[in-house]
């Protein structure tokens, strides 16, 4: 695992340029984080919001419309995708265009960039 702090105009200049400095290196970039697949205590702490108003929005009695989840871990460990849940949270002003915007690129960059890598290697 690495972890980059570098300054850059964007947020995707400067993944990028940690990328290709990893493959420049010799290694392989198989996954950015954080991870697109969130819990509902994951939820709660990327929003700045409790846990259980996070269970709420989940089980309908808050707010109408939260996203369902993607997949279940276990029967009782659902989860979600960060995306869908932070176009939710922006929607409702919970959460800036800047994390939604992130959350976005995140997810477009491990599909696309990452993934195509790793179908190819």
């Amino acid at each position: 695992m690495l972890d980059f702090a570098r300054e850059a105009h964007t947020l995707e200049e400067a993944i990028t340029s940690a990328m290709q400095d990893v493959e420049r290196a010799g290694a392989k970039v198989e996954h950015l984080e954080p991870d697109n697949l969130v819990s509902l205590a994951e939820i709660a702490e990327r929003a700045g919001i409790s846990r259980a108003a996070v269970t709420l929005y989940a089980s309908g009695k808050r707010g109408k419309g939260f996203p369902r989840p993607v997949a279940r871990i276990t029967t009782d460990s659902p989860i979600w995708d960060w995306v869908d849940v932070a176009d939710w949270l922006r929607e409702r002003r919970q959460l800036s265009d800047e994390k939604l915007e992130e959350a976005r690129l995140l997810k477009r960059l491990n599909v696309d960039e990452v993934g195509k890598k790793s179908l190819t290697a």
